[in-house]
């Protein structure tokens, strides 16, 4: 309609109403990608702090993961140390020596675990929604996390496969699963004098494997503490970045 008046008028060289009309279809035009583009920000806005909260939630998460697991791998570590210690020690009583073999082996004869959620960064990541954060050193900050969380994923995973071809041969030439509660009762019963002669007698095969494993457990305890600080810096960044919103 306005392109039809506008030939109308340029025919009776009517310019002035010709540019008028001109640039009222310029504004709207304008005006309308304006519109669009204060749209388009809306959303990715709204993208943005759904992500962050996602995220501050996933974070909050894994910290008190990080808390539970670093408690019960603590307790293995002493669990460990004490078996390792009632080797060593030769004034050791046979029932100290055989109880400290039952906490290792019934409960301390564990890999550890490290499995941080990731499920937001992936979807960040996968999307290449990465860039709705605007913040670029928070975006860098959040990256270089779950790139942290990861390398302490590939840390445990190497740590494991280490030791566990240590785990059976120690079940099958040593008798380990005899101490394990879900297999003892498959063994001859035995006093504890008679299991603590045998541990005696396998103190240095049994030592290197308690330093194995008291080994991997100091390193993933480092992990949870690292991964928990980090974790907590990032969150702190996040909540700071949804308050300015």
């Amino acid at each position: 309609m306005i392109v039809h008046r506008v030939g109308r008028r340029i025919g009776a060289h009517n310019w002035f109403a010709v540019v008028l009309d001109f640039v009222i279809v310029v504004v709207g035009i304008l005006l309308a990608l304006q519109i669009s583009n204060w749209d388009e920000q809306r959303r990715a806005r709204e993208l943005e702090r759904a992500y962050l909260v996602r995220l501050a939630s996933e974070l909050r998460a894994n910290i008190a993961e990080f808390a539970d697991d670093r408690e019960a791998a603590v307790s293995t570590s002493k669990s460990v140390a004490a078996f390792a210690a009632a080797l060593r020690d030769s004034s050791t009583t046979d029932d100290v020596l055989v109880g400290s073999a039952k906490g290792f082996f019934d409960g301390a004869w564990t890999t550890p675990d490290f499995s941080p959620s990731a499920t937001t960064f992936t979807d960040l990541s996968s999307t290449g929604n990465l860039q709705v954060i605007r913040n670029a050193a928070l975006r860098e900050a959040v990256i270089a996390l779950y790139d942290a969380y990861q390398a302490s994923i590939s840390a445990v995973e190497i740590n494991t496969s280490w030791v566990l071809p240590n785990d059976a041969r120690l079940a099958y030439e040593y008798d380990a699963l005899r101490w394990d509660a879900r297999t003892s009762g498959l063994f001859p019963e035995r006093t504890n004098a008679q299991a603590a002669r045998e541990l005696r007698a396998q103190r240095q095969v049994l030592l290197r494997h308690t330093a194995a494993y008291y080994w991997i457990y100091d390193s993933v305890l480092e992990a949870y503490s690292e991964a928990a600080a980090q974790s907590q810096f990032v969150l702190d960044r996040i909540a700071a970045e949804l308050n300015e919103r």
